[in-house]
């Protein structure tokens, strides 16, 4: 699920703290992926004090790997461009 994409209400933001909760006092595991910094959850998510309890479960016992860099969707983007414009050219060279 792209929360960026799919949580809009403060509704959802609860939902989603009731999930992560959940998983949280069961001892269960979570993996995320955001491109979202921490200081920007509270304003996509609509409402600090839910905000802070999901922070806080999530970073509780978690292992935080940073990854820096040019998107991969707009690298695979590039590339397929540019196969589809060499194919392109070859078809209107050989006619």
């Amino acid at each position: 699920m792209d929360f960026r994409l799919e949580l809009q209400v403060v509704k959802e933001a609860h939902l989603l703290f009731k999930v992560i909760d959940q998983r949280y006092n069961d001892n269960k595991s979570l993996i995320f992926t955001t491109n979202v910094e921490e200081p920007d959850w509270a304003e996509f998510l609509g409402d600090p004090i839910t905000t802070s309890a999901i922070l806080d479960r999530i970073f509780h016992h978690s292992v935080i790997v940073r990854i820096n860099g040019p998107s991969y969707r707009m690298y695979q983007s590039e590339l397929l461009q540019k196969e589809y414009a060499g194919k392109k050219q070859e078809k209107s060279e050989t006619g």
